[in-house]
């Protein structure tokens, strides 16, 4: 299989029908006449070569986007383009992308070389020879030349999954749709297949659009990342954009383990000083934020505080109990508590040692976030 020359334009749609752009606009798909809203008014462009992850909880609406862009599913409103064509409401057959599922499906009765050349016999007009020169490739590419003459029951989980990779690749398709592909692999597998796939992009230069749930999964893949809630965008960005500048509360909770600290406080503005305050704590704001909260005086808003940004000192912000203590590895996430209020703070390991003691806590104002109460970021 011959791999486009990667000094190539990247960004522009290959002549032969392969790597090319991938464009959703206004796409919207309800089911149940119109009663559920499964994915609305979905923006989105994935180039020929970037990595994009779908991420969100259940029923967000990604499997749903992926398979409308895939064909299974046809949208009740909006445009899906794949490079300069239009195929809306085209059939999955006609679209010339590959689909690798959750569900591992192979052909018992035959070896892995049949099994991957199944689609290229049912869907070319290759030579026997171009059909086993591409399988051949393929499957040095995924490290499984040796398995070519095995049958599916004696692989291993990993196998099999490379061996359906393998048979979406030989197809040389326009982009990779991949719906949670290693989910049912064990821990250690899964890492090596993420590792696998994301070197398998950069090696072939075509689009790959992967939906998952699992967040460290989505960072350590994706080159774009399309956070997704209730049927709708959230945010697209990299993974540190996402990270650091999380444009709502959705992904600010959603994305990081411990998830992100959420601390309801009052904006009060006096004599020229704005601070955040609840029961617990009175925090000040430097002036070059505060001058952002002239309209929200008198607001409830929400402070958003990463764990890693909690700092345990003599003398802090406030005076907490330790309850809990959890080793993570390298770090530790501890529990603590003051008054009515819960937080999580992750230290490096054996920084705090004994739980039921009380400790300062503190955090700076340029660490965190701040969340009105539709939870849109303000800071």
């Amino acid at each position: 299989m011959a791999l486009r020359d990667k000094a190539s334009d990247s960004s522009a749609d290959s002549v032969d029908g392969r790597g090319r752009t991938i464009r959703l606009e206004n796409l919207t798909k309800t089911f149940n006449n119109g009663q559920v809203v499964a994915a609305e008014d979905i923006d989105l462009e994935v180039r020929s070569d970037e990595f994009a992850v779908l991420l969100g909880p259940s029923g967000c609406g990604k499997t749903t986007t992926l398979r409308c862009i895939s064909g299974l599913d046809i949208p009740d409103g909006g445009r899906i383009l794949i490079g300069d064509e239009t195929v809306t409401e085209a059939k999955p057959k006609d679209r010339n992308l590959a689909f690798v599922f959750q569900r591992i499906s192979l052909y018992p009765h035959m070896s892995v070389r049949e099994n991957m050349r199944f689609g290229l016999d049912m869907k070319t007009d290759l030579t026997k020879d171009e059909k086993n020169t591409r399988v051949e490739e393929s499957a040095e590419m995924l490290g499984i030349s040796e398995l070519l003459d095995r049958k599916p029951a004696d692989l291993s989980g990993g196998q099999q999954q490379r061996v359906s990779i393998g048979r979406a690749m030989v197809m040389e398709p326009a982009a990779f749709l991949l719906d949670e592909p290693f989910s049912a692999l064990d821990a250690n597998l899964r890492d090596q297949m993420q590792t696998e796939i994301k070197r398998l992009h950069r090696n072939l230069e075509t689009a790959m659009v992967f939906v998952t749930h699992d967040q460290e999964e989505a960072m350590s893949l994706g080159d774009k990342i399309v956070i997704m809630n209730d049927g709708r965008i959230q945010q697209v960005g990299s993974p540190y954009e996402i990270y650091d500048e999380p444009t709502n509360r959705f992904v600010a909770e959603f994305i990081g383990s411990p998830s992100t600290n959420m601390i309801d406080c009052v904006v009060e503005r006096q004599d020229g000083e704005v601070t955040l305050s609840n029961e617990t704590f009175s925090l000040s704001l430097p002036e070059e934020m505060a001058d952002d909260l002239d309209s929200n005086d008198g607001e409830t808003v929400t402070l958003g505080v990463r764990p890693e940004n909690i700092n345990p000192v003599p003398d802090g912000l406030f005076e907490a109990e330790i309850t809990l203590i959890e080793p993570q590895g390298s770090l530790d996430t501890v529990f603590l508590t003051s008054d009515d209020l819960d937080i999580r703070a992750l230290l490096e390991k054996g920084l705090v040692e004994s739980e039921n003691t009380t400790t300062g806590v503190d955090f700076s104002p340029e660490d965190a976030w701040l969340f009105g109460r539709d939870g849109e970021r303000l800071l």
